[in-house]
């Protein structure tokens, strides 16, 4: 196809069957929590941020495309160099590259020089999300799956809870170039830490573009990829601009911010909790139920954002719901396409990407020239088709557990 010659994966000797690595499941939970992190804090401190640099708040939302473009091509062309590249190497590579992105960026003194730091930030998650899926299925055994992922995405769920509130508290008293260097502290900290807790992961498949391509021409995946973009790409109209949001709600009151990011990551912990729970039960409806209630609470948010007390248990809800949805896609390449996660998983990784930096894009135009509702509105019309999609064309291509 276009020239890009057709090359199957090559995979290696089958592994003996041996008793789950929970403590590797755990060191993927903890480079799953860094990298989060990272990647949550800009939108704690997207105001301050603009206030700063001299930019609206939909100007550094739309700087953060750099993110998600430089993730949409390292995790396509990621595989050409990361091949048979031992996996506990290629996590410590991905903990250096965080560390030097939150110091570009703490010393950015503009649009530019956000958009280098982020976009470097966007090759660690890029390469990080790009073999998760394909790592935890090595890692415990095929029922125990949905469990390893739950656990693996805990560490983004508790970074969403301590991040983005910790986030909006230290810009207060240090700065938002303080709370990069914060973060640049954190991902030092993990790369010492996964240093001595992670074992060896050799690459068991060498990739290339062409069998991540070559999953283009199987139904299931092309109809998963569709459905990936949109329930992705609708949540990021809400989650880029979660402060202006809240900003709507508080008043711009930096403390009442904060309690409610830390409410959203609280419920965002309780739902990747019981994620495991409902995927055993039904997959595909788990799913579906979470993307059509952030449709309808998209809505609702039009509203309940004009004050504290309705805000709250609309944003608490709708962070428990979407904190189900990558543990579900994740488990659903794992059953959609076994013999080949961590191709799927880079075109997991890209096509997440891509929505984000269309959806980020487009809504920080919204954001500046309509406001708040028409974010929202964006949000519920994208899960919405997403919903019915899912239903109609993902859903009977799903293999049970």
């Amino acid at each position: 196809m276009g020239g890009i010659p057709r090359v199957e994966q090559i995979v290696g000797p089958t592994e003996p069957e041996a008793a789950p690595q929970w403590k590797a499941v755990w060191a993927l939970a903890l480079a799953a929590f860094a990298v989060s992190a990272a990647e949550m804090m800009p939108i704690a401190v997207l105001t301050p941020i603009g206030d700063d640099v001299g930019a609206t708040a939909g100007s550094v939302g739309q700087a953060l495309t750099a993110l998600a473009v430089s993730a949409v091509l390292t995790s396509l062309l990621g595989p050409l160099v990361i091949r048979s590249l031992n996996r506990r190497y290629l996590l410590l590579i991905i903990a250096a590259i965080q560390v030097a992105s939150s110091v570009v960026v703490a010393n950015a003194s503009g649009l530019a020089g956000l958009v280098v730091g982020w976009a470097l930030l966007g090759v660690a998650i890029g390469v990080f999300w790009t073999m998760t899926a394909a790592l935890a299925m090595r890692l415990v055994t095929p029922l125990m799956v949905p469990k390893a992922l739950s656990v693996v995405f805990a560490g983004t769920a508790i970074a969403g809870l301590v991040a983005p509130p910790l986030g909006s508290l230290l810009a207060e008293s240090v700065g938002w170039r303080g709370v990069f260097w914060a973060v640049a502290a954190l991902a030092l900290l993990g790369l010492v830490i996964q240093f001595f807790t992670l074992p060896s992961l050799p690459a068991t498949t060498q990739l290339r573009i062409g069998s991540m391509l070559g999953l283009l021409r199987k139904r299931v995946v092309l109809m998963g990829m569709i459905g990936i973009i949109l329930t992705f790409g609708g949540q990021r109209f809400f989650f880029a601009y979660t402060r202006p949001v809240l900003d709507r709600a508080t008043g711009g009151q930096v403390s009442w911010v904060s309690v409610l990011l830390l409410l959203s990551g609280i419920a965002g912990l309780i739902g990747t909790t019981l994620s495991g729970r409902f995927i055993r039960r039904n997959l595909m409806v788990t799913m579906v139920t979470a993307v059509t209630l952030i449709s309808v609470l998209a809505v609702v948010m039009i509203w309940a954002s004009l004050g504290i007390p309705t805000t709250i248990p609309v944003l608490m809800v709708w962070a428990a719901s979407f904190a189900m949805i990558p543990v579900c896609w994740s488990t659903w390449i794992t059953r959609a396409v076994p013999e080949q996660a961590e191709a799927m998983g880079g075109l997991q990784v890209a096509l997440v990407q891509l929505s984000f930096a269309i959806t980020t894009a487009i809504g920080g135009g919204l954001l500046d020239n309509w406001g708040v509702p028409a974010l929202m509105l964006a949000a519920a019309v994208t899960m919405a088709v997403a919903a019915v999609h899912l239903w109609v064309f993902v859903r009977p291509g799903t293999r049970p557990a």
